[in-house]
């Protein structure tokens, strides 16, 4: 991960600004989609060689 931090001078702040997107990030990526079906998504059948 690399992290560009475009202003403040405060390093508490900066880590905590950092951590708080972080958090955030994850939380989307394992959200689950309310509009997705009941069943897990898959790729069977839709990838080919």
């Amino acid at each position: 991960m690399h992290i560009t931090m475009l202003s403040g001078s405060n390093n508490h702040h900066k880590a905590e600004s950092i951590f708080k997107g972080l958090a955030r990030a994850i939380k989307d990526g394992v959200a689950i989609d309310p509009r997705s079906k009941s069943e897990p998504t898959s790729t069977k059948g839709t990838i080919s060689k």
